[in-house]
């Protein structure tokens, strides 16, 4: 097989593209012939990773980005031309696409369906709405997109609601033969769906984790000055206090309800001052952004616990990280996280918005010492559920199937 996971960017890019990466390394390791096309890299670009838009990088994403700014995101293939030259080159037996956001035009994967069997891995609920990301309640992806409520936000910051057009795009890649769907968590299967307009199966394949980086037993200088494990130590990841789908504003609240337990929080990510004056009556690490994946699992091994209040997720890598790290996850019931967390055992999870629900349950379980037996049950799980090598097993058994079907199509 000669396969090309397709994604916005490489690790540094976010959930998604890192799933990407991932995928793509494991593959080199078993000796498949493997390459990842990425928009943009966070690092040099090599004979494996190569730029998605070939030698007219720049102009590329300047063009995306002017299009996206004007009217609609990823309406125009512009990277059409520059891909159909790397499958040729590189004789491409089948790609497998993840973050289109920004980036890919769905009319790209509509005319490489003709020739090329497809894989679109949906890690957000994009792929069925104009452009955004969750739609935070909103249904008009069931009918037609138009006067979007989310227009002026990231990713549909567009100065002209052309929703409509991203909608219909979107429509019409979903009746295309040879484009096999797969999503992490059966949350986001019925997600997409309840669309009404996807008439292809979806197959839910979990995404993966390396367990041999995140184990509880990680260690590094930033975790050691706070290994104290006779204090409550709280893992905050940093987010846009404005964002609504964070649900940071929640934590917060979590928070000062566990103000009499006296506990440090460890938050990591890029924090702003006005931020940090939220957090003044804590003690607080401030960690920073965390890159290296040891230093992240010694951070997450060192807390108790990782909170985590996210509005609407799919199937974050961030808990399953915890988990393997050997640290329970509290949140709230969000998206394909119920999926992950069984409540009471390798954590807890309360109704969205309930505060006070989840702030007792904090309480309650450190006082009864019942998270020390949830951190074995959260790295137990995380290995039998999470590991990397489950997801590219169950992805190369999808391409070799995959494959063999688009050929039986072509006699």
């Amino acid at each position: 097989m000669r396969i090309a996971q397709v994604s916005k960017a490489d690790s540094f890019g976010g959930g998604a593209s890192h799933v990407a990466e991932l995928i793509h390394n494991c593959l080199l390791n078993r000796g498949y012939f493997s390459h990842h096309l990425a928009s943009w890299s966070g690092k040099h670009y090599s004979s494996d990773l190569r730029p998605l838009y070939g030698k007219f990088e720049k102009e590329i994403r300047r063009a995306h980005i002017l299009t996206k700014k004007l009217f609609a995101p990823e309406v125009l293939p512009y990277e059409l031309f520059p891909l159909k030259r790397q499958i040729a080159r590189s004789d491409y037996n089948l790609l497998h696409f993840h973050d289109l956001s920004s980036a890919i035009s769905p009319v790209t994967l509509k005319a490489l369906s003709e020739n090329l069997p497809l894989i679109w891995t949906i890690h957000d609920c994009s792929a069925v709405t104009a452009g955004c990301l969750y739609p935070m309640g909103c249904e008009k992806y069931k009918k037609t997109c138009f006067n979007c409520p989310q227009h002026g936000t990231w990713p549909v910051d567009s100065k002209l609601d052309f929703s409509f057009i991203s909608h219909n795009q979107k429509k019409s890649l979903h009746k295309t033969n040879n484009l096999q769907l797969v999503t992490p968590s059966k949350w986001m299967a019925d997600f997409i769906n309840s669309s009404g307009f996807v008439k292809a199966d979806v197959q839910v394949i979990s995404n993966g984790i390396d367990t041999s980086i995140f184990t509880p037993e990680a260690r590094s200088d930033i975790s050691k000055p706070i290994s104290d494990k006779s204090q409550l130590k709280i893992l905050l990841s940093s987010g846009d206090i404005m964002d609504e789908r964070k649900g940071v504003h929640f934590a917060l609240e979590v928070l000062n309800g566990l103000k009499v337990l006296n506990p440090k929080l460890i938050i990591v990510g890029n924090v702003s001052d006005p931020a940090k004056s939220l957090f003044a009556d804590f003690d607080v690490v401030y960690a920073g952004y965390i890159s290296d994946k040891k230093v992240m699992s010694s951070l997450y091994a060192t807390a108790s616990l990782f909170l985590f209040c996210s509005m609407a997720d799919n199937q974050p890598l961030a808990v399953m990280e915890s988990l393997s790290s050997g640290t329970p996850v509290y949140g709230f019931e969000t998206g394909g996280i119920p999926e992950m967390i069984v409540s009471g055992v390798n954590g807890r999870l309360s109704p969205q918005k309930d505060v006070i629900s989840l702030t007792e349950a904090i309480k309650d379980d450190w006082a009864n010492r019942r998270i020390d037996d949830m951190s074995i049950a959260a790295r137990k799980i995380a290995l039998e559920k999470f590991d990397i090598s489950l997801m590219v097993d169950r992805y190369v058994s999808l391409y070799e199937r995959s494959i063999s079907n688009f050929l039986s199509t072509r006699g």
